[in-house]
This record gives structure tokens, sequence and C-alpha cells, in this order.
């Protein structure tokens, strides 16, 4: 009877941890983030005739529509007043807006932001529209349909709607873009498991989860771990929950000492054999992060928004 109190006492103790985890996962993007920061050192670089060029393919000639990616690349370069050019936020949002009208969802994203944000005076409630026409582009832009998830989630410029903000998240999980999809898999899943926005479904919940830990969210780690460890609308597994907090706490030791709190309520060969499958899985991870090119990354075009 005492043991399980104790495991109790611990798992409540982890769900209000988890109730209280930051849920901004835009800021914790970094990859996009520096990708986009990049920008910055690439245009230090450009000469005045490439600055010209951009500026006739941006413009276009002859009745022609510009080129959607030359202004938003040139859209850029005013929008931080780069490549020699003087910083001008009106001629950056007004190249942004000419791509999008064109289709392009990262433009429509950067001028949300730049709503979004009140820059300038812009009026925030406007930001919803670009938003709403980068996420629904044809390829939609996920880190679009995550900030709407937010904006509803939040009770953030509209009134709170859950439902509103499933629809969303659940857009943002099924893409293509696995950086944006895992992120959002564990608001589908947290959704599911506490049954806002949709009806509580705990094997749904724990199958959206287990997408998100799998691309190493951290939060969905940790609710994996209790859900198995206390046997929550599921068979009890005591080896996948420890499983599932070791792992979380090698993503985040910060809080190391809530997860060994609840995994000293699982049975100790258990937790040995998890932390020995769990190191393995995490060291393959770091050998194949070294193996990246990322002088190739560093090359590549931005694909985040305006930061």
């Amino acid at each position: 009877m005492m043991r399980k109190f104790s495991i109790t006492l611990v798992a409540s103790t982890l769900v209000l941890f988890l109730s209280s985890c930051d849920s901004d996962f835009l800021s914790k993007m970094s990859w996009t983030a520096r990708k986009s920061a990049n920008l910055g050192q690439m245009a230090e670089g450009l000469d005045r005739q490439s600055v010209d060029t951009l500026h006739a393919m941006a413009y276009g000639s002859g009745g022609k529509h510009g080129d959607t990616s030359a202004q938003v690349q040139l859209g850029y370069l005013y929008y931080y007043g780069k490549g020699g050019l003087v910083e001008d936020k009106k001629r950056a949002e007004a190249l942004f807006e000419a791509a999008a009208r064109q289709g392009h969802a990262l433009a429509a994203y950067n001028i949300g932001l730049m709503y979004y944000r009140g820059e300038d005076g812009r009026d925030k409630a406007q930001a919803i529209k670009w938003f709403t026409i980068a996420a629904t582009a044809r390829p939609p832009f996920s880190e679009a349909q995550i900030r709407l998830g937010e904006i509803y989630e939040r009770e953030d410029i509209v009134k709170r709607d859950m439902v509103a903000a499933a629809v969303w998240y659940e857009m943002a999980a099924a893409g293509r873009d696995t950086r944006y999809a895992q992120q959002a898999a564990y608001k589908v899943g947290w959704m599911l498991w506490k049954g806002e926005g949709r009806e509580q479904n705990i094997q749904a919940a724990v199958k959206a989860l287990t997408q998100s830990a799998n691309g190493h969210v951290y939060e969905a780690q940790y609710l994996l771990g209790y859900i198995y460890g206390t046997g929550d609308g599921i068979p009890k597994d005591t080896l996948l929950s420890a499983y599932w907090l070791v792992l979380a706490e090698m993503n985040h030791p910060e809080f190391k000492s809530k997860i060994e709190d609840f995994l000293l309520t699982l049975p100790k060969q258990d937790v040995v054999s998890a932390r020995n499958k769990a190191a393995g899985a995490f060291r393959a991870r770091i050998n194949l992060a070294v193996r990246q090119d990322f002088n190739k990354i560093l090359r590549e075009t931005p694909s985040g928004g305006i930061q």
C-alpha cells in the first residue's frame, strides 16, 4: 500500500511538472533559426552586382511577375539591412507580400510574424490572416500551423479555442517536415490524453506521443514514461516507462531530479535495463549528428521565418 501511494504521489508531481512546461516549441527549433540567422553572414559577402541581380529577378521585367525566391531573399536583406542595403522593413514587407500573392508560404509567414510582433504599430490581429495563408499553402508551411495552434490554445489575439488549436496541431503533425511534425505530435498527444479539444483517447494519445518521443521531444518522453509507469488507460509497462524517462533525462538533464524520483518507484532491474538501452540509442543519435555535413546545411537557403 505504501509503495502504491509513493508511485501515485510522484506521478502526480510529474503531471504537474508536465503541465507547467513551456509549450512554445517555436523557440526551441534552433536548427531552423540558425539557418535563418546565417542569411546575415551570407549577405555580408554579396557584392553590388549580386544584389543588383536579385533586384532584377525580384521585380521582373516586361510585365512579368518577379521571381518569388528572389523576392524573399531580397526581403530578408532589406529587413536586416544586409548586403549593403539600408534597413527598410516596409520594403521588406512589400517584397514578402509580392511573393506571398504568388503562393510563397514562407513569405506569407514572414508577414504574419511582422504583424504578430506588432512591428511599427502593425495590428496583431492581422497576423492570423497571413499565418493561415502560409498554413494552407501548397505545400503548407508547418511552422505557421504550429503558430496558429499556439495562438488558439493560449487565447493569444483571439478567444481560446482548443478545437481549433487541435486542428492546426494535427495538420502540422501529419506534415512532411519532420522537425515540426514531431513537436506538433506532442501537442496532439497531450490534448488526446487530457481530453482537451478532442475526446479523450489514451491509445491514440500514446501513438502520437510515440511519434514525438522518437523525434527526441523530451516532453513527449516524460509523458509516455508517466503513462506507461502508472498504467493510465493502457496496460502498465514499467520497462517502457523507465526507458522513456531515462531518454527524457538524457535529452533534458536539467530535470534529472524530478525524473529520478519517479524512477525510484519502478523496479530496479527495469531501470538498469532501460539505462543500457537508452544509452545505446542516445549514442547512436549523437554519432549520426556528428556525421552530418554541417557545412552543407550552412550553405542552404534559410527555410525559417525572420528572427
